[in-house]
């Protein structure tokens, strides 16, 4: 892991990249080896139905790790990217593209980082037709990115 000298808020699996230059006063000096497991071994999904992630770039693994998981949540709310603010990270299209095999899609994003920002996916089967309907013209017309 890259630790950062921002009280961690920063740090990440992925090494750093954009972040690099759009944060100049934060460093990445010390790194760190650490335990990860998969999202399907640490949430018991009959419990919950709601993920609030933020991995620094690291999401679409650790989605990758929560198949069954993913079968049982309606509501995910995660970072997104739009540039590889970290080397190799995922960008929003590519969660758009994975969640939606889970049937989830994207309503609402904001970019408050410039280059990175958060995504609310919901369930498709838990919006309304009409929701569903505005959803598939924007998607159809490339306006809900």
């Amino acid at each position: 892991m890259y630790i950062d000298s921002n009280n961690q808020a920063s740090s990440s699996l992925l090494k750093p990249k954009v972040h690099l230059t759009q944060y100049p006063h934060i460093k990445f000096e010390k790194e760190s080896v650490i335990k990860i497991d998969k999202l399907d071994n640490v949430i018991n999904s009959n419990k919950y139905n709601f993920i609030n992630m933020d991995v620094q770039g690291y999401e679409l693994e650790a989605l990758k790790g929560g198949g069954d998981c993913l079968n049982n949540i309606d509501y995910i709310k995660t970072e997104v990217n739009r540039d590889e603010v970290f080397d190799g990270c995922a960008r929003i299209e590519e969660l758009d593209e994975f969640l939606l095999n889970y049937g989830f899609i994207r309503v609402e994003a904001t970019w408050d980082g410039v280059t990175w920002g958060d995504a609310f996916y919901i369930k498709k089967m838990k919006l309304s037709n009409r929701r569903k309907l505005n959803w598939k013209i924007k998607r159809i017309l490339n306006l809900n990115k």
